[in-house]
């Protein structure tokens, strides 16, 4: 978001709720994956490959194979 100059408001107003709860789902230790995509969309940033890519790396790093 700072990247982009997005701010939490911008992300709030796209999202249709408030400040506060954008600044809950920063602070989540699991996010919705529906609101992961949306968040995604609203950015034209793929986190679910970031999260595809980190789960990889993980595998590699224990040696295991990843189909």
């Amino acid at each position: 978001m700072k990247e982009q100059g997005r701010t939490s408001v911008w992300l709030a107003e796209q999202l249709n709720t408030v400040r506060t709860n954008v600044y809950d789902i920063y602070h989540r230790n699991h996010i919705d994956t529906e609101l992961l995509l949306r968040i995604s969309h609203l950015l034209k940033h793929n986190f679910a490959q970031e999260i595809a890519n980190e789960f990889n790396s993980q595998m590699h790093r224990q040696g295991e194979n990843v189909q």
